[in-house]
């Protein structure tokens, strides 16, 4: 079992609605979730993994999503982290590369990091988001079974 943090931004109640499926997931995977908007969130050194989220404005994320990352930069880039953002229209979801679906800043903050996706939800994407989800806590249930953290 893992603790997570899921820290997010939002500007409508889908993104909320998002985050609580994500959560969900995790906790049925036998992880042990926070969830926080990134303006009131705990640091992220106090987590196993993190979660970042945020819905776009225009072709960005919003800017407490992106200080988010900025603060945290450092402890991020020790721990597994997995981004995600929704869009308001119908999502291309899954396979892509980070210049498909990552804005400016947070492209060059996954390129810095090693980050290799940010993954992309929209309406209707729900069997997508909870898919995602399992396979995150799957993932970090594996690398606690082999030790890699």
């Amino acid at each position: 079992m893992s603790t997570i943090l899921i820290a997010f931004a939002s500007i409508g109640e889908e993104t909320d609605s998002l985050v609580e499926m994500v959560a969900d997931e995790l906790r049925q995977t036998d992880h042990a979730v926070t969830v926080g908007r990134c303006e009131d969130a705990p640091d992220a050194g106090a987590f196993d993994a993190v979660l970042i989220g945020s819905d776009l404005s225009g072709r960005d994320w919003l800017p407490a999503a992106k200080s988010y990352l900025d603060r945290n930069a450092e402890v991020l880039a020790e721990r597994p982290t997995f981004l995600f953002q929704r869009v308001a229209g119908r999502s291309r979801s899954l396979p892509g590369s980070v210049e498909d679906r990552a804005p400016g800043a947070v492209h060059r903050w996954c390129h810095r990091s090693g980050l290799g996706e940010v993954q992309r939800f929209g309406p209707g994407d729900a069997p997508a988001v909870r898919t995602w989800a399992y396979l995150v806590g799957i993932t970090l249930l594996e690398q606690v079974d082999l030790g890699w953290r």
